[in-house]
């Protein structure tokens, strides 16, 4: 909600911050854990979108949420990064 990443329990629930190929972000209004998040962008916006993390300042500018939601991040190889 403020702008940062902030890690949390993966089993928690929150949105889900979605993005398209054509660069559109969403958040839904389906909350859940983490590992739905690819699932429930498609349902609620349909196929193309997917869970994202914003990579650029032009993609954080995009986004305009005031919930905290969750991203694609998380750590790979004991590094945080976009998920593959």
């Amino acid at each position: 909600s403020d702008g940062r990443f902030r890690s949390a329990d993966p089993n928690g629930s929150a949105p889900y911050l979605c993005r398209n190929g054509a660069g559109s972000w969403a958040v839904t209004a389906t909350t859940g854990p983490w590992s739905l998040g690819d699932a429930a962008c498609s349902a609620e916006f349909g196929p193309g979108f997917a869970l994202g993390v914003p990579l650029t300042a032009r993609d954080n500018a995009a986004i305009t949420t005031t919930t905290d939601t969750w991203l694609d991040y998380a750590v790979v190889g004991g590094t945080w990064t976009p998920n593959p």
